[in-house]
């Protein structure tokens, strides 16, 4: 900052001021001095001058000579003098210090009586600012008062400064709002996010569970009808075998409106505790095999055969299977039949190592064998998913494929592949594979962890940096038509190197 010719002038009035105010004090400090007794070191009371010039109080020197058992000697030159015959009274010296006394006393009763002084708004315009106490002076306050070793600016100086200091706070100010705003859409966009997942999922949950009930009614109607075409003496027995799938359906149905229910529970915990209140009975509901009515006095092969009850079994299962994956996310696994031999796989089934040496893993038609390769033992055929993996010490193929994917020679390349949608990180390069398309993307330095959002339905598989961060890298855009498998691919490998499903 630079400093104006009034802001010089002005520290050099106050430069001057301060030099007059301590010369002041220092003249004080020595008048002070040689107006108190060497003795008893106060002001003199009663001076008197010895024959040698030196002057003490008279009853100073008194005391000094009683104690005195040879001759009376001077205490500051110790000359010798013949004793009390040869005191003087020096009476312009009691006078001076009479006057000085009185001055010291006038001095002491203004300042006690500024002391219970209340302070009020000043009269004149204030002309500096204490930096070190940050308060505002007047001349009088900053030369007679407790601020003359502290930093003091005038008005001008002191704007200048405050001004400068504001605009650096409101620019952090501004800065820190920002960040605030962004954190706050975030949050929104991921509220906005969650409720689409919500919603979704709500909505396939009804879809599965009113499937079932159709199906179960329909099952229930077409019973019903070929009970009535084996009335007579089979009646009670199969009467029995219908009140027992109502049973059966009354507790699907149960279960549907509990589920029912608690999807639409918007409060997080008791979503969560209800949840748990019915995973037991939802666990006996899907696991529980549809038991039909006794056969023991129908027709069996007549009934089997019209009811259609293995397509009836099928269908059930395949919905309470999908209804179980739904609502019990799948914890991502590598799957041992795929690994390549020269992969190690942890005994976790979640981190494969690269080894030199050739693994002697039994023979089976899904292991790779050219490309050192491994998929997931799950595959996902609708719904979102998102995980996170690691890779250490490798340039790597990372993505999802079909379960087609070839196990031998070039084709079984995960890039290569017609059903594979990945990223390949090699010599820094980034690059994207679409149903073996090349794309390159961006040169960057090791991306350690990534991770992957898969919306099945949507058609869009996206990859994100998470070494640092959240950081877009990109997006494809497909219509799937298997279910999809994630696969991994080490190249230039070390024995050190390995990639890890973190979750």
């Amino acid at each position: 900052m630079f400093e104006t010719s009034t802001d010089s002038s002005c520290r050099s009035l106050l430069s001057v001021q301060l030099s007059a105010i301590m010369s002041v004090r220092k003249t004080e400090e020595l008048l002070a001095n040689e107006l108190s007794c060497p003795i008893c070191l106060k002001l003199f009371s009663e001076p008197v001058m010895l024959p040698c010039g030196h002057n003490y109080c008279l009853a100073c020197i008194w005391e000094a000579m009683m104690s005195e058992k040879g001759p009376h000697l001077c205490p500051e030159c110790r000359q010798e003098f013949p004793g009390s015959k040869a005191l003087q009274r020096n009476l312009k010296l009691c006078n001076i210090v009479d006057t000085y006394r009185a001055a010291l006393e006038k001095s002491s009763r203004d300042q006690y009586s500024f002391s219970n002084h209340t302070l009020m708004e000043p009269i004149k315009a204030l002309e500096f600012f204490c930096v070190t106490d940050a308060s505002v002076l007047c001349a009088s306050c900053f030369i007679e008062g407790t601020h003359q070793d502290h930093d003091i600016q005038n008005f001008e100086s002191a704007e200048a400064d405050i001004r400068c200091i504001l605009q650096s706070q409101v620019k952090l100010a501004s800065n820190k709002m920002k960040m605030v705003e962004t954190l706050l859409q975030r949050s929104l966009e991921d509220e906005k996010v969650f409720a689409t997942a919500r919603n979704r999922l709500v909505a396939k949950s009804m879809t599965l569970l009113g499937s079932m009930l159709q199906r179960v009614n329909s099952y229930k109607s077409g019973l019903s009808r070929e009970l009535e075409e084996e009335q007579g003496g089979q009646q009670e027995s199969w009467q029995a075998g219908i009140n027992h799938v109502m049973k059966q359906q009354a507790g699907l149905k149960e279960v549907h409106d509990q589920v029912a229910s608690i999807l639409e529970e918007t409060d997080t915990s008791m979503f969560v505790l209800r949840y748990l209140g019915i995973k037991d009975r939802l666990k006996d509901a899907i696991e529980s095999n549809v038991s039909m009515p006794s056969q023991r006095v129908l027709d069996v092969k007549r009934l089997h055969a019209a009811m259609e009850t293995d397509e009836f079994r099928e269908e059930m299962t395949r919905l309470l299977q999908a209804l179980h994956t739904l609502l019990n996310p799948l914890e991502l696994t590598f799957d041992p039949n795929t690994v390549h031999p020269n992969l190690i796989l942890s005994n976790d089934l979640k981190t494969v190592k690269y080894s030199a040496k050739r693994q002697t893993y039994p023979e089976h038609a899904e292991r790779f064998q050219t490309t050192p390769q491994v998929l997931s033992s799950q595959g996902f055929s609708g719904g979102q998913h998102r995980w996170q993996v690691e890779a250490e010490g490798c340039q790597w193929v990372l993505g999802v494929c079909y379960r087609s994917l070839a196990r031998v020679g070039l084709p079984s390349a995960l890039e290569s592949s017609s059903g594979s949608w990945c990223l390949m990180w090699c010599d820094n390069l980034l690059r994207a594979y679409s149903q073996g398309r090349d794309t390159p993307l961006l040169r960057t330095i090791a991306l350690r962890r990534l991770e992957i959002h898969l919306d099945y339905d949507a058609g869009s598989l996206t990859f994100y940096s998470a070494n640092d961060g959240i950081v877009h890298l990109h997006t494809f855009k497909a219509a799937f038509t298997d279910p999809v498998y994630l696969a991994f691919r080490m190249m230039s490998c070390q024995n050190k190197s390995h990639i890890t499903l973190i979750s």
